[in-house]
């Protein structure tokens, strides 16, 4: 009688068995190809990326061997500040090599004038006591500016150095 019960109960339980072991293989075929599907979307993105990260490292070498650059470099060298059409100058080489970076920063937060040029020069490499020596201001003063864009940008306290690594990124 036992053998009977154990035979009929395998003649109902394997083909559910294999049913489910058939639906479980067919769930992880979908799933494969949905990661499949994924990994393609990553690498296609990640070829954008780095197509992007080109460019702008391009705009920036562009900018750095401009005439406005090189005028900057002797403003600095010279301890003059720079005019207002330097500055101009600046943002206009700057919008047409990075992407209209003004455009972007003032997209993403309204800035004063001497916020815009500090982003500028941020941007541009320059350390920050030559941004103090372009602007007329003190390494203090560029230091409690880059603080209060932090806090503008991402609406909380942060440091100096975190806005400049997203200002970079830009």
């Amino acid at each position: 009688m036992d053998d009977f019960l154990i035979e009929t109960y395998k003649q109902k339980s394997v083909p559910k068995l294999l049913q489910l072991l058939t639906e479980k293989d067919e769930t992880i075929a979908r799933l494969r190809g949905l990661v499949s599907m994924q990994e393609e979307e990553l690498e296609k993105l990640k070829l954008r990326i780095e197509g992007i990260i080109i460019e702008r490292d391009i705009g920036e070498q562009r900018v750095r061997k401009s005439e406005v650059y090189r005028q900057l470099c002797k403003r600095l060298s010279s301890g003059k500040i720079m005019t207002d059409t330097d500055w101009l100058n600046l943002q206009e080489e700057a919008n047409r090599n990075l992407d209209n970076l003004t455009q972007r920063i003032s997209q993403i937060h309204s800035v004063s004038v001497i916020e815009l040029q500090v982003c500028l020069l941020i941007r541009l490499g320059f350390g920050i006591k030559d941004i103090a020596r372009l602007t007329s201001h003190t390494s203090t003063a560029i230091t409690a500016i880059r603080r209060r864009l932090c806090e503008k940008f991402f609406g909380r306290e942060g440091t100096p150095k975190e806005f400049d690594e997203f200002l970079n990124s830009l």
